[in-house]
């Protein structure tokens, strides 16, 4: 039967730490990111749905109110009435 060294084990050992803890580094990323830009996207959905209904109260046979370029634009920067492309 054969040995290994010393030194590949130790090589072997410090490898694996290094692989386990890039592997929990690079999810606690992952998901901190992913929370905090969901919770901005939310955040500013909220804003822009709040700013819609105050604006336009009484109206409601319209699903847009005229300026909902100009407030998306300002929230978002882009327009939802322009074209896309996926």
């Amino acid at each position: 039967m054969k040995q290994t060294s010393i030194r590949t084990k130790l090589t072997l050992w410090y490898t694996s730490l290094l692989a386990v803890t890039f592997v929990i580094l690079g999810t606690f990323a992952y998901v901190l990111v992913s929370y905090t830009l969901h919770r901005e996207t939310d955040s500013a959905l909220r804003s822009v749905a709040a700013a819609l209904t105050e604006r336009n109260p009484v109206e409601t046979r319209r699903f847009f109110p005229p300026d909902v370029e100009d407030i998306f634009r300002r929230f978002f920067g882009f327009s939802p009435m322009g074209p896309y492309f996926e």
